[in-house]
C-alpha cells in the first residue's frame, strides 16, 4: 500500500501535529498572566502596607493556585512545584507578622511563576 519512504513521512507528520497540539493545550490551560497579576497584586499592597489588602490578595492567589495546580504539574517537575508551595508558604507567614520581608518571597515566587508557567522551561 504504502512503502516505506511515505509511510515514514506519515508518522513524522504525525508526530509534528501531535506535538503542536499538545504545545497549543498546554499554553491555554497555563496560568501565566493570572500568577503574575496576583503576585504584582500583592506586592502593591506590601509596599502600601496595606496588610489587609495582603492578604486578601495573597487568598486569591492561592485559590488560583490550587485552581491550577493540575496543569501546572503535568507540565512541569514536581521541583518547581514543591518551591512555589514552599516559597508561598514563607510568604503566608512573613505577610501574617506584617514583615517587610516578604518582599524577598514575593520575587522568588514570580520567578518561579515564570518558569512553571511556560510549557517547555529551561534548564
Amino acid at each position: 500500500m504504502f512503502d516505506r519512504l511515505s509511510t515514514r513521512y506519515i508518522i513524522m507528520l504525525c508526530w509534528v501535529i501531535a506535538l503542536v497540539v499538545l504545545w497549543g493545550i498546554l499554553q491555554l490551560s497555563l496560568p501565566g498572566k493570572l500568577l503574575i497579576d496576583n503576585l504584582n497584586n500583592i506586592e502593591e499592597s506590601i509596599t502600601a502596607e496595606d496588610w489587609d489588602l495582603t492578604n486578601e490578595n495573597l487568598n486569591k492567589l492561592k485559590k488560583d493556585w490550587h485552581d491550577n495546580r493540575l496543569a501546572i504539574q503535568i507540565s512541569n517537575g514536581s521541583a518547581e512545584v514543591y518551591e512555589f508551595e514552599r516559597a508561598l508558604g514563607h510568604l503566608k507567614t512573613l505577610v501574617k507578622h506584617k514583615e517587610d520581608d516578604s518582599l524577598e518571597y514575593l520575587g522568588l515566587l514570580k520567578e518561579i511563576s515564570k518558569n512553571i508557567t511556560n510549557v517547555f522551561p529551561g534548564p
